[in-house]
């Protein structure tokens, strides 16, 4: 399990690679921090929706010219569970005179409860969102961004889990 998700990885971080060898698009890298709010509508099928927190770290290797791959690990409560995603990445081309930078971003998600060598058995799903890097700083931006992940298993339904997510971060080179 854990061979086949290095390798996935390193199979989508390939192309980025590639991107840095040309001169038109140079490649640059952001870490990430972000807090997440989280909707759960399918928690438990017997109440209401669940609004939950979230918080996770990450990193992007982009091209000034849009496309890009970025990884970002999150953890949320209310039942501990983590969420490994690798994401395609598209940040629309701005000029330095516009602070606004609109991006879309899907990809594959793992999820598992507890520790990652635990009992709890893991699964995976697909993310896709959208949302505005606004580039405050020279060196950093501040990021809102709409989420929703599909996958995973609801701890009291063992359904798949949806979870729609209002991410706001910080992203800096």
């Amino acid at each position: 399990m854990k061979k086949a998700l290095a390798s996935l990885v390193v199979l989508m971080v390939m192309p980025a690679w590639g991107l840095a060898q040309e001169k038109s698009q140079p490649l640059y890298f952001e870490g990430l921090a972000f807090f997440e709010v989280q909707f759960l509508p399918n928690f438990q099928q017997e109440i209401s929706p669940l609004l939950a927190l979230a918080g996770g770290v990450g990193g992007e290797a982009l091209s000034s010219k849009g496309p890009g791959f970025g990884v970002d690990y999150a953890k949320g409560n209310p039942v501990q569970e983590n969420r490994l995603s690798a994401n395609g990445y598209f940040g629309f081309p701005t000029t330095s005179k516009h602070k606004i930078q609109p991006f879309v971003t899907g990809g594959v998600t793992q999820f598992w409860v507890g520790s990652w060598a635990s009992s709890v058995p893991s699964a995976r799903g697909f993310n896709a969102g959208g949302g505005f890097n606004f580039w405050a700083m020279k060196h950093g931006d501040i990021r809102l961004e709409l989420r929703v992940t599909h996958g995973g298993q609801a701890v009291i339904t063992a359904a798949p889990n949806t979870v729609v997510s209002i991410r706001i971060g910080m992203a800096f080179k």
